[in-house]
């Protein structure tokens, strides 16, 4: 396994390629190589990168109960199945919190432990509609189902449901992500391939397939810390 330091620097990399070109179809060899050819505005993006994604960190378990309450109160209001749907999972994390399982059909869970598939950007996750897995994009075994144990698996979590989404597009997200099973692992691709994924491009891609784009700063990496301040994703 990679390095965190030569992990970030490879995703890096893959953004060297413009948004219409073909990949190559093996990932590069040599990372100096790659990291040659790197732009001063990828280098920015990724060390803009690293800062949120401590700063996201250190704020994992925080949550505006009042904000929160204010939400929930508007979820009700708009999808009263998901609002019920919130409702119950938030009881059995009273009762059943060790069992790891966490979240509710088409959430996304959010890890910003440091040791997550080997790189320091944290792992992002999407649950699927029998909440007892979830979906995720993992190094050497490419996007898979996992058991959801989430909240025992990883250290630091939390878990984000989509402000304004439908029943529909909560099921439509999570079959996008599930559609993807046995594709490729890669830090050396972009956000937007179809047929290659890191944690965080799986998730993102499947909300972008519900007209959700998760990334907050709309750059060229999507890393959980963008999906994690988004406008769209509300922690409960």
């Amino acid at each position: 396994m990679l390095s965190k330091k030569a992990l970030s620097l490879a995703l890096a990399g893959s953004l060297v390629f413009p948004v219409g070109s073909a990949f190559a179809s093996e990932e590069p060899t040599n990372l100096n190589e790659q990291i040659s050819q790197y732009s001063p505005e990828l280098k920015k993006e990724l060390q803009q990168a690293e800062i949120d994604t401590k700063t996201a960190a250190q704020k994992v378990n925080e949550i505006n109960q009042e904000e929160l309450n204010k939400e929930l109160e508007e979820l009700k209001s708009n999808n009263p199945e998901k609002y019920q749907a919130i409702i119950k999972e938030k009881e059995k994390q009273k009762f059943a919190a060790s069992s790891g399982k966490m979240g509710t059909k088409g959430d996304i869970l959010i890890s910003y432990d440091n040791k997550t598939a080997g790189w320091n950007h944290g792992h992002a996750a999407i649950v699927l509609e029998d909440n007892n897995y979830y979906m995720e994009a993992w190094p050497d075994r490419g996007v898979r189902v996992h058991d959801n144990d989430f909240g025992t698996r990883f250290n630091s979590k939390k878990k984000q449901y989509i402000k304004g989404a439908s029943n529909n597009q909560y099921k439509s997200a999570q079959n996008y992500a599930y559609s993807k099973k046995g594709s490729k692992y890669s830090v050396l691709t972009r956000k937007d391939n179809p047929y290659q994924f890191y944690c965080s491009s799986l998730v993102w891609q499947a909300w972008k397939s519900q007209g959700y784009d998760l990334d907050s700063n709309g750059g060229g990496i999507v890393t959980p810390a963008d999906i994690d301040n988004s406008s769209y994703t509300i922690t409960y």
